[in-house]
């Protein structure tokens, strides 16, 4: 068998014989890249120039307004400072002044009740002091009747009287004297 012989401008088949029912994939020449390439962007960055962008000239405005900026956040860190230290000061003399009250209020809570005890005692001091008065001129009295009674009863010459005994009886109770 002789091959058959291709004509000028006719592709030539392949040399290796097929599968049966499949045919010769014939080369395509793409005008557009693969479908597959698309959504993914490049593996490396963009290049880059090789002369340097000069730097920006700063007016003199934008130096101005940098410093001010920064004396102000100087200033600001001043004043906060200055507030955080009086803000602690008042705090510690707040709780140094709550700690006064506290005991100032137990000192006058001890000092009521002493008051009160002090109140009771002279209270009960008084009464006693009332009833040595009313002793004292119960006393006096009672004495001087039985003494009334007593030289009546010798002027008049006798030695016992029913008047006499309960002007003693009464002199001694007046006077608290225990027989």
């Amino acid at each position: 068998m002789s091959e058959p012989t291709a004509h000028q401008g006719e592709p030539q088949p392949p040399a290796y014989p097929f599968p049966p029912g499949s045919a010769p994939v014939q080369p395509t020449t793409a005008e557009y890249p693969p479908v597959s390439a698309t959504p993914y962007p490049p593996p490396y960055p963009p290049p880059y120039s090789a002369v340097p962008a000069p730097p920006a000239k700063r007016s003199r405005a934008a130096i101005l307004f940098g410093l001010l900026a920064l004396v102000f956040l100087l200033g600001a860190g001043g004043v906060t400072t200055l507030y955080l230290l009086d803000r602690n000061a008042a705090t510690k003399k707040a709780a140094d002044q709550q700690s006064q009250i506290a005991d100032l209020r137990k000192q006058l809570d001890d000092t009521a009740d002493d008051l009160k005890s002090k109140s009771a005692e002279l209270r009960r001091t008084q009464d006693d002091l009332a009833d040595a008065q009313a002793v004292a001129t119960e006393c006096p009295d009672a004495v001087q009747k039985f003494f009334e009674v007593t030289r009546d009863l010798v002027l008049a010459g006798k030695t016992q009287s029913p008047e006499a005994t309960a002007a003693a009886q009464k002199m001694v109770s007046a006077c608290d004297v225990h027989l």
